[in-house]
Parts: C-alpha cells; sequence; structure tokens
C-alpha cells in the first residue's frame, strides 16, 4: 500500500495492537514496528513508527495511505494468516509494554523488514545498529521544526470569488477562481460563497452571546488540559462548538453574499425561512467544530505544531442537480 524510503527497515521493536486507532497518538522514543489486526484507514501514523502491518486493506487513497506514502512509512498488508499471527505471537510484544520500557529498547537482536521491486516484504531478526548509524532511517522519525501562522481575519463575514485568495480562503476555494479563465464558456463554475479564515474566532471571541463557551473551549484546549484526555476534551469542544451564536451581522452578510454568488436562498422570518437557516447554521458550524478533530490533532501533534492555530474557512456552494455524474 506504501513503500518504505528505504528498502531495509530495521526497528528496535515490535508492538502489536489489536486497533492502530489505539495507539496512533504514541510517540515511540526509538524505532518500531506496529503489528495491527484492525486498520481503518482513518487513523494517523505513530511517531518514529517505521512499518505498520496489517490483515486489512485499508484504501490505496485512504488517509493513512497517503500519510504513509507521504512519510515513507511502510504499509503492507498480510494475506496469510498464520504468518501474521507467527509475527504477533513470536516477533511482537504488546503496545502495553511500552510505557514499562521507560524509553529503553533493551538489549537483543532488532526487527529487520525487506521490500522488493514486486512487493512483497520479508522479515529477519539482525543485530542491532552501531552507535551512531541507522537509528534514525527515514524523515518520519526525525523531530519536526515546522511552522505555520495562522490567517487573521479579513474583516468580513462572507466573500465572493474576486476574493479567493491566499490568507483568506482554503485551497478549494482558491482553486475555484483560478478555473476561471482557463475553462470554457459552456463549462460552468458552481456559484460559491466562503466565510473566511479566523471568522469562527471572532465570533467566538468578539461576540458577546458567546463569551462562556468562549471560556469552556480555553479551558479544554489548554495543553496541560487536552494532552491528558484528547478524545474527550477535543469531543466537548466540538459539542461547545456547535452551540456558538452566530450574530446578526454575519446572517446579512450571507444573504447577501449568497444573492450576489447566484446562490438562490432566501433567509426570511417566515417558518421556512427559519428552518433553512437553522440548516445553514449547523452546517457552518459543523465545518467550525471540525477544527477539534481527534486525527487532526494527533496529527499536528505529532509535527510541533499547535492544534489551535488551525483556521477553518467554509465553502458555500449552489447545489446542481446531475443529469450524470
Amino acid at each position: 500500500i506504501s513503500p518504505a524510503a528505504d528498502p531495509v527497515l530495521k526497528g528496535a521493536k515490535v508492538f502489536r495492537s489489536e486497533q492502530l486507532y489505539t495507539c496512533m497518538n504514541l510517540s515511540f522514543p526509538f524505532p518500531c514496528v506496529l503489528v495491527c489486526d484492525r486498520v481503518t484507514g482513518e487513523e494517523e501514523i505513530p511517531e518514529n513508527c517505521l512499518a505498520v502491518l496489517t490483515r486489512d486493506s485499508p484504501d490505496m487513497l485512504s488517509h493513512i495511505a497517503v500519510r504513509a506514502r507521504n512519510e515513507k512509512v511502510l504499509l503492507a498488508t498480510c494475506h496469510d494468516e498464520s504468518e501474521f499471527e507467527s509475527i504477533k505471537v513470536k516477533e511482537a510484544v504488546p503496545i502495553e509494554d511500552l510505557e514499562a520500557m521507560g524509553g529503553d529498547a533493551g538489549e537483543g537482536k532488532w526487527f529487520a523488514l525487506e521490500t522488493t521491486a514486486s512487493g512483497s516484504v520479508t522479515y529477519k531478526r539482525v543485530d542491532p545498529p552501531k552507535e551512531g548509524e541507522g537509528k534514525g532511517q527515514h524523515a518520519a522519525t526525525s523531530k519536526r521544526n515546522l511552522k505555520i501562522s495562522s490567517p487573521k481575519w479579513v474583516g468580513k463575514y462572507a466573500v465572493g470569488m474576486d476574493e479567493f485568495v491566499s490568507d483568506v480562503v482554503g485551497a478549494k476555494s482558491k482553486n475555484l477562481a483560478g478555473l476561471r479563465d482557463k475553462i470554457p464558456d459552456w463549462i460552468n463554475l458552481p456559484s460559491s460563497l466562503t466565510i473566511p479564515f479566523g471568522t469562527f474566532e471572532h465570533v467566538l471571541d468578539d461576540c458577546g452571546e458567546n463569551a462562556e463557551i468562549s471560556k469552556e473551549i480555553a479551558k479544554l484546549t489548554r495543553k496541560n488540559v487536552v494532552d491528558r484526555d484528547p478524545e474527550r476534551c477535543l469531543e466537548e469542544a466540538k459539542q461547545l462548538a456547535m452551540g456558538v451564536y452566530i450574530p446578526d451581522e454575519m446572517w446579512g452578510a450571507l444573504v447577501e453574499g449568497m444573492g450576489s454568488s447566484g446562490i438562490e436562498w432566501t433567509l426570511n422570518t417566515s417558518k421556512d425561512g427559519t428552518e433553512e437557516r437553522e440548516q445553514i447554521a449547523q452546517a457552518v458550524k459543523s465545518v467550525w467544530a471540525s477544527k477539534f478533530n481527534l486525527r487532526a490533532y494527533y496529527s499536528l501533534n505529532k509535527a510541533r505544531l499547535n492544534f489551535m492555530d488551525v483556521r477553518m474557512a467554509v465553502l458555500i456552494q449552489k447545489v446542481v442537480n446531475p443529469e450524470y455524474a
């Protein structure tokens, strides 16, 4: 599914876990191999993991497959059940043993995986590398030193295609705008409007109705709090984000922006209009709330980045009933 950077990989330990999901938050203190029965495709790869071996067959375009290829991590499916069980029983130790190791892989042979051009994988035990060689075989095992800057809110609740530019909207919106002069007249682009980066943070921090929600989210997302129980904290933050109050000024900007962008959606005070307004609010807030995503948290944490620096833009488009898709 994903080849490694080198034809031969050497890990100090082999760990086994029933599900990759339950250990994707780990940071291994030495290069290792993971053997997992269940890999759904939605997981992150733990730090310092050289290879993931599984009986599952995640899609080639799944999140983990793309991530593994980008990080040059071996991701391979074992179709021989008896061979897979042999690796689990004879070569691997339970993932629960990691904590007791205290960062020390101990003595003993290392585990080597070798891949061939045909895609087959063989394994054997080898002597540990000598001091200073072979202990950090690819970029995914090294400490990251990445930096990102959070886009500032541009002071508008909605922008049309003429303002689909960097640091205001996301890549999908920018790519749409970039197509305008590159496709023939008989191909139409979908009517589009975007709620720009930073709008959620502005509504959260500068709207009095959201003061309590803002305070609670800040408590849950403090590093010393969220790191202790990320799944619970992020889920609670996500639920709080779904309760954010959207100010009337933003609704006015959306109505005006939809009209000028060719999106026929009337938000009025009638019963039907109220229902539509609630549907829009839930859709917008679900995008905002996706900032508190567990997988994204682990991914950014692994890259030494603060997940609270992430900003979400919301692309709004007119739904087209296709004749053919």
